[in-house]
């Protein structure tokens, strides 16, 4: 399949994933992800079957009305599955002590981060900026394989 127009893509990553982390269950998916094939942006919908957070259900349904008054335009990004998610927490605890690697969710980690900024500020913020970057990088490289497939080069815009 030959590359289609390059396309380039910004989106404040980091911002836009961190609240689904701080869930109790990452198998709960918080984020529809529609890929926009005239700007090459994605937009992130809130999902409102989600039973962890109240959702603002006004503002999905303004989303929702967006994405599917243009079908040709959007395209619905498959979610991550359990696996994945827990592959990237897995990863990404594999440089913590032990008693955070054992924790299973990220309410844990927060928890430990927050009893960390009580004492070392400097370092839950820094601890707190390289789960951001983490799972930034994370989402970029399925992003990136994700539109690869369907023909389209990424350029990566900060910003």
């Amino acid at each position: 399949m030959s590359a289609g127009p390059s396309r380039v893509l910004k989106a404040d990553w980091a911002a836009e994933w961190f609240d689904v982390w701080r869930r109790e269950d990452p198998s709960n998916y918080v984020y529809d992800v529609y890929f926009d094939r005239v700007t090459g942006g994605l937009t992130w919908v809130d999902n409102p079957t989600t039973t962890l957070t109240p959702i603002d259900t006004d503002a999905y349904d303004f989303k929702m009305d967006v994405v599917t008054s243009d079908p040709d335009r959007y395209e619905k990004m498959a979610p991550l599955t359990h696996e994945e998610h827990s592959d990237i927490l897995r990863r990404w605890f594999d440089g913590w002590p032990e008693q955070v690697r054992s924790a299973c969710d990220t309410a844990s980690l927060h928890r430990f981060l927050d009893s960390l900024a009580e004492l070392f500020p400097d370092e839950a913020s820094h601890a707190r900026s390289s789960w951001n970057t983490y799972q930034e990088a994370c989402l970029k490289d399925r992003a990136e394989r994700w539109l690869h497939e369907r023909g389209f080069a990424v350029d990566w815009v900060d910003g």
